[in-house]
């Protein structure tokens, strides 16, 4: 999230890596104005999570953050990718008390969190004209939303994942928490949207 932060990691990095790398720079609240900095160390882009990234290091970023950082990126010529869940959502919907079924994780992030997440990031890229990429869309939906916004001339890319294209909602709930990850799983009928 600062430049110093990429020029460690790049050093920690090349001292034992044996594969091609870049670094994404961290977009979170006050590191918009670090930006600039980690450009010219060298990142990639710059990566943002729209909802708790569960790391008190790398906080989401809200609305506001993004849509600066976004004119930031631009300005830059760098891509903002966003992991695209909605905070507020994913807060309102939150596993029962004492429940820890596969099926209480599942209903604790509706699909509608993400696409919520999407849409927002979307209009933010359209009106600051920032390349944006989604990461790991786990929904059909979601796909076509990037779609339909790409043929409106937003610059947008996504990705999803192998367990996106193999699993549903139905294997975690089989399988167990080694299937948990975020987005969830779907289930068969979005999966197959993808």
């Amino acid at each position: 999230v600062t430049a110093g932060d990429v020029d460690r990691k790049r050093a920690a990095l090349e001292a034992g890596s044996i594969a091609d790398f870049g670094i994404w720079g961290g977009l979170v609240p006050q590191s918009v104005s670090e930006m600039a900095a980690m450009a010219a160390s060298g990142v990639i882009g710059f990566k943002a999570f729209m909802c708790d990234s569960g790391l008190p290091e790398f906080p989401m970023v809200d609305d506001r953050t993004l849509r600066a950082g976004m004119v930031e990126a631009a300005r830059l010529g760098l891509p903002v990718a966003v992991h695209a869940e909605d905070d507020t959502m994913t807060r309102h919907f939150p596993v029962a008390t004492g429940e820890s079924s596969a099926r209480a994780f599942l209903d604790s992030r509706p699909v509608a969190a993400e696409l919520e997440a999407i849409a927002r990031a979307l209009d933010l890229a359209g009106e600051t004209g920032a390349r944006l990429h989604i990461v790991h869309v786990s929904c059909g939906s979601g796909v076509a939303m990037a779609a339909e916004a790409r043929a409106r001339g937003v610059d947008v890319s996504v990705e999803t994942c192998p367990h996106y294209l193999f699993f549903t909602d139905e294997d975690l709930e089989r399988i167990g928490v080694v299937a948990k990850c975020a987005p969830p799983l779907r289930d068969a009928r979005e999966q197959a949207r993808l």
